[in-house]
């Protein structure tokens, strides 16, 4: 793993400094201001992957996104991973994934639903550039016993998430910035039931605020022949996040926090991708993840994610 990063970084490093602003805004983990054509239908199938500890982590998804009218896209998100068990660790308050570097092994479970809308307000376009601006919003609903105060409405907490997204494309350059407040629900569980310790715990999840930075680059072509061209793109992303204390209760009885997974933080992350778009309706796309700036605390780096993504539409005649 840490040779094939350090190999992948060069050659994006390589890359860039020789194509100079080559670009488009199909970024890779996040999303741009411009909406999906209308009536038209897109799956895409997403693979993430770190190590924590011993053990293996993965998260899966498939997304079925649709352009419902011309300034307005929808997105609905299945998603499965084995980074929770279904009930919170009886030490949870205080535990701290180090030590032995032993990790808890979970089961592959379904995770949770997730449900993106995102209506584009503002296009200022030119030949071969433009500014676009559109509001987001999302909201999950999700099953897992999380045990971090940084909430992820994908997967591992259920919650709103309302943002902006500003992308501004110049030929072969884009760059897009997103800005979003998350507010995650509590989980509740009752733990040790039946028993003289039984004791009904709330885990609230602290609000959020993330700030992401993309940058994409068009590789080839240099200059397009038809629609079946191959088309290359590289991207550096930026994933940041600040979020609160977590608030845990037992019967209602505020707790004091033990553990530095439940206390406040904030982080930046670099993503490096690379992706081939193919006949100008599917793609296929890797990315490596590194921290920068602190460490997130729901999950470790690096972090590998691989998509393939398809638009369904009619065959240009």
């Amino acid at each position: 793993m840490p040779h094939y990063i350090k190999y992948l970084f060069c050659c994006l490093t390589l890359i860039i400094s020789i194509n100079g602003a080559n670009a488009q805004e199909l970024f890779i983990l996040n999303d741009a201001a411009t909406p999906m054509p209308k009536g038209v239908w897109g799956v895409r199938g997403q693979v993430e992957y770190y190590e924590e500890g011993t053990a293996q982590r993965y998260m899966t998804s498939v997304r079925l996104m649709y352009g419902a009218f011309s300034k307005t896209s929808i997105y609905l998100t299945l998603t499965g991973s084995n980074h929770h068990g279904s009930k919170l660790e009886d030490d949870f308050i205080s535990h701290t994934h180090s030590g032995s570097g032993l990790a808890p092994e979970y089961p592959f479970a379904f995770a949770g639903i997730h449900l993106f809308g995102k209506y584009s307000f503002l296009s200022l376009d030119e030949q071969n550039r433009h500014f676009r601006m559109a509001a987001y919003g999302a909201i999950s609903s999700s099953n897992a016993a999380h045990d971090e105060t940084e909430p992820r409405l994908m997967d591992d907490t259920s919650g709103g998430e309302l943002g902006l997204i500003t992308t501004w494309l110049n030929k072969r350059f884009a760059v897009s910035l997103t800005l979003g407040g998350i507010l995650p629900l509590a989980y509740t569980e009752t733990q040790f039931p039946n028993t003289i310790y039984e004791r009904d715990v709330e885990l609230q999840f602290g609000r959020a605020v993330k700030y992401n930075l993309s940058f994409g680059y068009l590789l080839y072509p240099k200059k397009y022949k038809d629609y079946e061209q191959a088309n290359y793109n590289a991207y550096v992303e930026f994933l940041g996040k600040a979020f609160e204390d977590a608030v845990v209760l037992f019967d209602g009885e505020p707790q004091e926090l033990q553990t530095a997974f439940l206390r406040q933080g904030h982080y930046v992350e670099m993503h490096l991708g690379i992706q081939k778009i193919i006949r100008s309706k599917s793609r296929i796309e890797l990315s490596v993840g590194f921290s920068l700036i602190n460490e997130a605390l729901i999950h470790q780096t690096p972090i590998v994610n691989l998509a393939y993504q398809v638009f369904l539409f009619k065959e240009r005649k």
